[in-house]
């Protein structure tokens, strides 16, 4: 749960151009808060700094519970990895929360999940 002390980023100017690849390799995840029911569905290219991107304002210290990178799928593409991520959010429609939030049991995420694989 750890972190240090920040004074938060200082204000700069920039200028950047930016580009995407759809086409790269990318992962649809299954996030589960804690031990709780509560399970966030996403896609992403890179799991790892998703999940602290996820967890960045949590306040852990009170909470002391975390988002966990419980599922992963790999995919070759963005595009593949987002059409699994809606293919598991339609299919637990009913139990959605809030954004691409679902409350269910694991046993009915890991049965969306493999119908989202196409298993």
């Amino acid at each position: 749960m750890a972190g240090s002390p920040t004074t938060g980023p200082k204000p700069s100017s920039w200028t950047r151009e930016a580009s995407r690849d759809v086409e790269r390799e990318a992962f649809t995840y299954a996030f589960r808060f804690g031990s709780s029911d509560i399970w966030k569905i996403g896609h992403t290219v890179d799991v790892s700094k998703r999940l602290k991107q996820v967890n960045c304002h949590i306040p852990t210290e009170v909470i002391l519970e975390a988002w966990n990178a419980e599922y992963r799928q790999r995919w070759e593409s963005e595009t593949d990895a987002y059409a699994m991520e809606q293919r598991v959010l339609k299919a637990l429609d009913h139990l959605r929360t809030e954004g691409e939030r679902v409350r269910c049991s694991e046993e009915q995420l890991w049965s969306a999940w493999l119908n989202g694989i196409g298993a």
